[in-house]
């Protein structure tokens, strides 16, 4: 269940129930409608709550506490994805065994909610901290990172890794133009990816996959009409995939923020698994995994002409291209692949029942 994320979010749709239903396990999604239901794994039930967004969210709450009073005892466990809800589905917590799956740094996450008033933050923030202490004795916990153990030392650490495109598919021929797949925001470099357009316009097109956030909307439209980027809008993660193949590189351009300093950004994961080299910010892990693996380069934060500089040398020695992306390819095939951190999902939740 999620009232706060996307009804065809990557790692509970197509990541998750996917899998538990290629296992022949059932699933009930209690979620926003999806965009496009048509990408839907097939047997996945849904049942439709309001999206929260901002500060609007009470009336999403009570749908998914009626929803769960009314399903909770047809199923064996409870998957709950935002915070938020469990202070919510506190009686539910004696019916079956509730899972909350911790997927974001959610006390360093508030000041990347511009809808949280400024005056609001710190007791946001004490809360969160209140509930975290909380739910480390009260539910079980499947994290996304393995800093998150700092938080919940005792949780089932459940990598947020991407499924692995066959080798044999991958589409080695490029195109002069680059990718990002995610949310679209001032934090995770919105402004610096339409900057790159406008720079590359004409020689390498810069291309974009996913929701944006209300208060740079007009900003990217505008960018649009300019002709400095091209945006897809959110598609379902299998399409998103299938759309990014076949590009010169991936792009991950986050800010240095609280949020960020301690994830693997799934974006680069992905990009690796497509066949895709990435450019990324130097964030801690980024950093690491880049001069462990290689796979890609690393930029300064905000310097723009710095990413194109290395866009237009790929472009035009795809040979050095080729090498850092089969570099990438490869450590996702062994270390960081849904085909095997998935089993570790399914093997915990059938330990609950």
């Amino acid at each position: 269940m999620t009232c706060s994320h996307a009804g065809d979010d990557a790692r509970i749709v197509h990541r998750q129930a996917r899998l538990l239903l290629s296992e022949n396990h059932e699933v009930t999604l209690i979620s926003p409608p999806p965009g496009d239901s048509t990408a839907d794994p097939e047997g996945l039930r849904r049942l439709a709550v309001p999206r929260a967004r901002n500060r609007k969210r009470i009336r999403s709450w009570i749908e998914c506490r009626r929803a769960v009073a009314s399903e909770a005892r047809h199923h064996d466990i409870l998957l709950v994805h935002d915070p938020e809800l469990l202070p919510v589905l506190f009686k539910s917590r004696g019916t079956i065994p509730v899972v909350w799956d911790v997927h974001e740094d959610f006390i360093s996450s508030v000041s990347d909610r511009t809808w949280v008033p400024a005056f609001l933050r710190i007791p946001v923030r004490i809360f969160i901290f209140l509930l975290q202490r909380w739910a480390r004795g009260n539910v079980h916990l499947i994290l996304a990172e393995h800093a998150y153990l700092n938080s919940f030392p005792h949780g089932k650490v459940v990598p947020n890794s991407p499924w692995l495109i066959d080798s044999q598919n991958l589409n080695v021929e490029t195109a002069p133009r680059v990718v990002y797949v995610g949310r679209l925001s001032r934090n995770r470099g919105l402004y610096d990816l339409i900057a790159l357009g406008k720079e590359l316009q004409g020689q390498i097109e810069v291309e974009l996959i996913g929701d944006v956030d209300a208060d740079v909307h007009d900003n990217l439209v505008a960018a649009v009409k300019s002709g400095y980027v091209s945006w897809s809008g959110g598609l379902p993660n299998p399409e998103a995939m299938l759309a990014i193949r076949g590009a010169l590189a991936g792009l991950a351009l986050l800010h240095n923020h609280p949020n960020y300093t301690q994830s693997v950004p799934t974006k680069i994961l992905e990009y690796w698994s497509q066949g895709l080299p990435v450019v990324t910010t130097p964030l801690p892990i980024p950093v690491s995994l880049i001069e462990s693996v290689g796979g890609g380069e690393i930029v300064r934060f905000g310097n723009v002409s710095e990413c194109a500089m290395i866009l237009r040398r790929w472009k035009h020695d795809p040979t050095t291209r080729d090498h850092e992306a089969k570099s990438g390819y490869q450590y996702v095939s062994k270390h960081a692949n849904w085909q095997t951190d998935g089993r570790m999902f399914v093997e915990f939740l059938e330990s609950l029942t």
